[in-house]
């Protein structure tokens, strides 16, 4: 588990162009595991659930680690109870501490999905949705830059 920002920039094109996709397809990639780990990593097509009309195209992508999308989180984790998180001892020393529910020490953390202003329930270029410390989807979530929001990277694993 990492604590990063989902993104530097904003763009209207979500995950596909985010700062921490390339940091975990690249740089994160490359220190978690192995050559040989890395060829049993399958590379799913990934829904880029960014803003269409919201003047950049979106394309679906590709990745051998990413973030789940809400969609995905709800089929993996059956209950908010399963999608609650508590950080890694690393997480912590990264930053994270200051960004979880101090009682219950479960944490927020990022999804793939675009935000939304939580007033007008409009999309919101430069949010990007979390789950909170109760494992509720937050759909309005964050703006991309905060830096104290888990990370919990995904990847499916070839088997045979």
């Amino acid at each position: 588990m990492l604590c990063k920002p989902n993104g530097s920039k904003i763009s209207a094109a979500g995950w596909e162009h985010s700062t921490l996709r390339r940091l975990l397809n690249g740089d994160f990639q490359r220190r978690a595991f192995t050559g040989r780990e890395r060829k049993r990593i399958f590379r799913p097509g990934s829904e880029n659930e960014g803003f269409p009309g919201a003047g950049e195209s979106v394309n679906d992508v590709s990745d051998p680690v990413f973030c789940l999308s809400a969609a995905e989180t709800e089929l993996y984790f059956g209950s908010a109870d399963g999608r609650r998180c508590l950080p890694t001892a690393f997480a912590m020393r990264d930053g994270c501490g200051s960004q979880y529910d101090k009682e219950s020490r479960y944490c927020w953390w990022w999804l793939r999905n675009g935000g939304r202003d939580a007033s007008s329930k409009v999309p919101e270029p430069c949010h990007a949705a979390v789950v909170d410390p109760d494992g509720n989807i937050d759909y309005d979530g964050f703006r991309v830059s905060q830096r104290r929001i888990s990370v919990r990277p995904a990847i499916r694993v070839i088997l045979n």
